[in-house]
């Protein structure tokens, strides 16, 4: 009875130090890959909480499907911000938009509630994400 105790203990301790290990190497793995091809922009203003940053990637070797895979990413990031927006809001984001060229300043600028910020962070996060896999399977066609 003994034994078998200490077996379940011992199966039991290396089944969580295996899904610990395995979690943390996998997050190692994607702050190595991604690491070294993010570039993060900060706004220029200091706001009570903070936009998300938006991940700016190289696109100089992606194939034109990929490319216009990320500019539909993008196209589609800035529409959800425009719909959290009132009205002045947008013709202020919109002018921002076309004096910078960069949506990081432009939203900078932009006075959100904190609900509307909340939302930006989240479509903000989404895109990130969506803009990570696009280059992930970049990199695996690359690689093969």
């Amino acid at each position: 009875m003994t034994i078998k105790l200490s077996n379940r203990q011992v199966v039991l301790v290396l089944s969580v130090f295996l899904i610990t290990f395995l979690s943390f190497t996998t997050q190692l793995r994607a702050e190595g890959f991604f690491g070294s091809h993010i570039k993060f922009v900060t706004p220029t203003t200091n706001l009570v909480k903070p936009i998300r940053h938006i991940a700016k990637f190289p696109d100089t070797d992606l194939t034109p499907q990929e490319r216009q895979k990320l500019q539909g990413v993008r196209q589609s990031r800035i529409k959800e911000i425009m719909k959290s927006l009132d009205p002045m809001q947008r013709k202020q984001l919109e002018h921002e938009l076309r004096m910078s060229k960069d949506i990081d300043l432009a939203l900078a600028v932009v006075d959100l509630k904190p609900d509307q910020r909340d939302f930006v962070n989240a479509v903000i996060e989404l895109t990130n994400l969506k803009m990570k896999l696009i280059f992930s399977q970049h990199a695996l066609l690359e690689n093969k």
